[in-house]
């Protein structure tokens, strides 16, 4: 009876995988990336597909990749404009205050240019 082990030499390109008992058969298959939203818990090789599981509470992920982790949400130093989700990081308000003498970017200062602004 004949070998069931194939040579060595017969595995797949970087970016493929196959189970080695059906390489033969189905050939090679380009690795699947996780979609946005999501990560990989296991990074595909030559042997193994990627798996994916959704980005943990907290993070992103905006692209769709066999390789790249979920990212963390930005930090806001003047707030969130709008929250961050599995797909897009946070939106933070942005603030710019000019002019104003004695007023600054902290938070008592935004309210107190907001109090001046409603006054004039």
């Amino acid at each position: 009876m004949g070998s069931t082990t194939l040579p060595s030499s017969c595995q797949c390109n970087e970016g493929y995988f196959s189970q080695p008992h059906l390489l033969m058969i189905d050939g090679c298959n380009l690795l699947s990336p996780c979609e946005e939203g999501y990560q990989p818990y296991i990074i595909g090789n030559q042997t193994e597909n990627t798996r994916c599981r959704k980005c943990p509470s907290g993070t992103f992920s905006n692209t769709s990749s066999p390789t790249d982790l979920c990212q963390s949400f930005s930090t806001c130093k003047h707030g969130e404009a709008f929250p961050g989700n599995a797909t897009s990081d946070v939106q933070c308000v942005e603030v710019v205050i000019c002019g104003e003498e004695g007023i600054g970017n902290d938070f008592e200062d935004i309210l107190k240019l907001l109090q001046l602004e409603v006054k004039n």
